[in-house]
């Protein structure tokens, strides 16, 4: 069979994002724990940016996201979705939103 690029494309595209959630044993920091899906199963920043935030094809690398961004704009981003990314705006509480915000300042 030939494959053509927009079936390539299309085959990617139903695959979504599948990266894995880091372990929830090596998880200490609440808000990695909100990132990986632990909290809320309608929160997975993990599928698209990976475990640990160092991205996969569809997401974002967030590694140094803190020196890049301030805590405004990654909220906002947070909210409402960017992109392809979508908006998380009504699932979080304040204090969620700011523990992974705090959390994805420390990856470094």
């Amino acid at each position: 069979m030939k494959k053509t690029p927009q079936l390539v494309f299309l085959l990617l595209l139903g695959a979504g994002c599948s990266a894995s959630p880091a372990t929830r044993e090596s998880i200490d920091d609440p808000g990695q724990l909100l990132f990986n899906g632990y909290v809320h199963e309608s929160v997975d920043c993990y599928a698209c940016h990976g475990g640990a935030g160092t991205g996969t094809w569809k997401g974002a690398n967030l590694v140094g996201i803190g020196a890049r961004e301030d805590r405004a704009e990654i909220e906002k981003s947070i909210r409402s979705g960017p992109g392809i990314m979508p908006a998380y705006e009504g699932k979080l509480t304040a204090v969620e939103m700011n523990e992974i915000i705090d959390w994805l300042e420390t990856l470094k």
